[in-house]
């Protein structure tokens, strides 16, 4: 159909001529990592970012590269960290790749899949709006419905990346097979939106299939494995959907945290409400009581209309009006009633009371009022109001931040009275609801305070321009708290993060246990192994082992310290300053307190695992057989062999060649071999890594859309063929290609990609150069007839072909040898 707009003339001349560029309105940091990737033979992005038509403004472009540095997409000295180039081909944004990296290194990859393709994606479930609804009337209910839909999925963790998870699970578990109805009436009880649950199921196996690409060890994985081979129809029982994800909701948010760091949030709760006394002297529950004020329409002020609309909502126990009329005290029920579980994180207000701040926002028509024949407008119910309340701020700073006000945490509030604030983290800050305040999604609430989680989970994690600071009284047994300050704020808009080790204190050889994860995390995201991941596996489980201990132990006084939301450590009497020491490798510094030294970390050189070196006179002799050769396409093999001529050109090397390295005479593979002086080999070298690092991703992309079988496995029948000799037929063309006199050479045995052909490291013989060309492709040149192929018009005989010269069996190329 056709959509036409109206504006009013006044609006329509305030708009720009045209659409702003997307560039000067997006994040760069995608940008930026792409041009480090894909275009670093152009120059550096920030060249290449400030030679748009429109460029962005250089501030702009310093902040993405210091934002990937900070998440540790790139290394100090400029160059892409394994993170950045896994994040590149990755159909989502750089933390939520990171987020994948995090949970797989944590045990829970399949939970980090998930959780980031579903903030990849628009919101599942359907918006609960007015317009929605077939009639006006509907709209309360259908709100109802909607918001308790999304609390069950919640599971009482006030977690949206964790709702997604849980809705997931329950979607494996649902009838999808073609003419069965049961995923359709899932999909209306579940108020979620077809179109966008196909987006979400399809990007949980693209980012699965595509990780494992990626890092190969993380293969061994059985829950990336059984994602990877996901289809739309797949339906898997209850236990096998358990086994394939976790209970264990701490892992899941601290894996939220390395993700999403240092996105911090903190939610201050009211203590001073206005009409507290109110709430207190009405006569009902006071930790139940919602007060509504200025009720609309007037025929609403009315207990039985009142109590009949609200009871369609949620569970409701009474309901009364003070001496004016104007003001109702509701005493909310019991949410279990409709299956809302309990929580230890967040004491929220009832459902009921939320519904109230819900409608608040929206105008309705009220169906007690139309079936007693009453005409009215659309209108809001009235201003709720509840007991502590909960306000947020963006960490470090004084501006509010402001969650999605249709989510299960639009409005909240904390019931417990010796609880002054909450610790959250999201996955982004986005768009603006006022001059200083931000709107907050992906918010995950920590484990509240008095509880220790939430405070190891930031300290497990916290990286960047901080100051940390260590606090307690000398009588203390250990610390009972720490300040963390963002240097990068001054003056009175910056708000420290005070964060408690209640009920426990915090330990030298709490330190050491930390320095230790931190250490273990460095190396996951510099170089995915699944040998490094399962370490940092371990090392969690010691840092939250350690933690249960001190939230059981009974041996020492226990820690009540509570701080409220600007809580200053000025008067502490015991103030240790921690000294953030750069790591051998990563972002992550590590701790240096009170004397306890970081560990001494010896970590292998990754980057030399796969080279096998030899020094003739002056040259060095590299080769250089890195995993990605043995799956390299056709395309790719003259893609690399494109760029090893440039690198072969910019540094000035005898040679730089793609060889085939044999293993019992039969191809195990293709190698790089490099020929040059000593001085330009290490530069060399080094580029050659980043080289083989972006074909290695493209290998795993390729692979993830069409699986491709085992090398060796797909080209013995070919060479034993060759063994044994030729077909009884061939196309003559294939007979007569190359030199003219029957003689057949493979297609990279020209000395221009090789150098000098007499030189055993700088070229091949025609031999090798033969055996090279089946291994390319199973024929001498891609314009030649494949063996499988009927025969045409002009054959050579079997007889014709014995005559023409066969290439010998190579022997296999190995340095060092005379």
């Amino acid at each position: 159909g056709v959509i036409i707009y109206l504006f009013p003339r006044a609006h329509y001349d305030r708009l720009p001529p045209f659409a702003s560029p997307e560039v000067l309105g997006v994040p760069l940091e995608s940008i930026y990592l792409k041009s480090c990737v894909l275009l670093r033979h152009l120059g550096a992005p920030e060249q290449l970012l400030s030679e748009l038509i429109l460029s962005p403004p250089q501030g702009r472009i310093v902040s993405a590269a210091q934002n990937l540095r900070d998440l540790g997409a790139l290394r100090a000295d400029g160059d892409v960290a394994a993170l950045g180039r896994i994040a590149v081909f990755m159909p989502t944004t750089i933390q939520l790749t990171k987020l994948i990296v995090v949970a797989w290194a944590l045990g829970i990859v399949a939970d980090g899949v998930v959780i980031a393709a579903a903030l990849s994606t628009q919101d599942v479930f359907k918006l609960a709006s007015p317009a929605n609804c077939r009639y006006a009337e509907e709209f309360p209910r259908h709100l109802s419905h909607n918001y308790t839909t999304r609390a069950r999925y919640d599971a009482g963790q006030f977690s949206e990346p964790i709702m997604y998870r849980n809705l997931f699970k329950d979607y494996l578990t649902v009838n999808k097979s073609k003419g069965s109805k049961d995923y359709y009436r899932w999909l209306d009880d579940s108020c979620v939106a077809v179109s966008r649950m196909s987006q979400f199921a399809a990007l949980v196996t693209e980012l699965a299939s595509k990780f494992g690409c990626a890092v190969p060890s993380a293969n061994q994985d059985r829950g990336l494995n059984k994602l990877c081979g996901l289809k739309r129809a797949h339906r898997l029982t209850k236990q096998e959907v358990d086994e394939l994800f976790t209970h264990d909701y701490a892992r899941l948010k601290c894996a939220l945290v390395g993700a999403f760091q240092p996105s911090f949030v903190q939610g201050e709760i009211n203590t001073q409400n206005k009409n507290k006394g109110k709430i207190m002297g009405c006569g009902f529950e006071p930790k139940k009581t919602c007060l509504l004020q200025q009720i609309k329409p007037p025929e609403m002020a009315d207990v039985n209309n009142l109590w009949t609309f609200l009871e369609s909502l949620a569970p409701i126990s009474d309901v009364k009006l003070n001496e004016t009329g104007k003001i109702a005290f509701i005493e909310c029920g019991d949410d279990q009633d409709v299956g809302l579980p309990p929580s230890d994180v967040v004491h929220q207000m009832p459902l009921l009371a939320q519904l109230l701040h819900q409608l608040m926002r929206q105008s309705c028509k009220f169906q007690v009022l139309t079936d007693q024949g009453l005409w009215h407008e659309p209108s809001k119910l009235g201003s709720p109001n509840f007991l502590g309340g909960m306000k947020w701020h963006v960490n470090g700073m004084r501006t509010k931040g402001s969650p999605y006000w249709r989510s299960n945490m639009g409005y909240m509030c904390e019931m417990r009275e010796d609880i002054h604030c909450h610790w959250g983290v999201c996955s982004s800050l986005l768009g603006r609801d006022g001059p200083d305040e931000v709107r907050i999604t992906g918010l995950t609430i920590l484990p509240p305070p008095g509880t220790i989680s939430g405070t190891a989970m930031i300290l497990a994690f916290l990286s960047g321009p901080f100051r940390v600071t260590f606090f307690g009284r000398r009588a203390d047994p250990g610390f009972r708290g720490v300040e963390i300050v963002a240097t990068d704020v001054q003056g009175s808009d910056a708000r420290p993060m005070v964060l408690t080790f209640s009920p426990g204190w915090w330990m030298p050889e709490d330190t050491r246990r930390l320095n230790n994860f931190r250490a273990s995390m460095n190396e996951v995201l510099t170089s995915p192994g699944q040998d490094s991941a399962e370490e940092a596996r371990r090392l969690y489980d010691q840092v939250m082992a350690a933690v249960d201990q001190k939230r059981c132990a009974t041996q020492l006084p226990k820690n009540d310290f509570l701080p409220s939301a600007d809580y200053r450590i000025a008067g502490e009497e015991l103030q240790v300053e921690a000294v953030l020491c750069t790591p051998p490798r990563g972002t992550l510094e590590l701790f240096e307190v009170d004397g306890v030294l970081p560990p001494s970390v010896d970590l292998p050189d990754r980057s030399q695992e796969w080279h096998e070196v030899e020094r003739v006179g002056e040259e060095v002799k590299l080769r250089v057989t890195h995993p990605c050769l043995r799956s390299l396409s056709r395309t790719a093999c003259g893609d690399l062999e494109g760029d090893l001529c440039i690198l072969r050109s910019e540094f000035s090397l005898t040679s730089a060649c793609l060889a085939t390295v044999s293993q019992n005479g039969l191809p195990r593979g293709f190698a790089v071999d490099l020929v040059g002086k000593g001085a330009m080999m290490q530069s060399a070298q080094q580029e050659l890594g980043h080289i083989l690092e972006y074909y290695a991703t493209q290998v795993g992309w390729s692979v993830a859309e069409l699986p491709a079988e085992d090398d060796s496995a797909e080209l013995a029948p070919m060479i034993d063929a060759q063994r044994r000799g030729p077909p009884p037929m061939l196309a003559a063309e294939t007979a007569t290609s190359g030199s003219g006199s029957g003689s057949r050479k493979g297609r990279g045995c020209n000395t221009s990609k090789g150098g000098n052909s007499g030189d055993a490291g700088a070229g091949r013989s025609e031999a090798t150069c033969a055996e090279d060309a089946i291994v390319a492709g199973g024929h001498a040149s891609a314009d030649h007839t494949d063996w499988g192929c009927a025969p045409v018009a002009d054959e050579v005989g079997a007889d014709e072909w014995a005559a023409a010269p066969v290439a010998p069996e190579a022997e296999p190329l190995e340095w060092g040898q005379s």
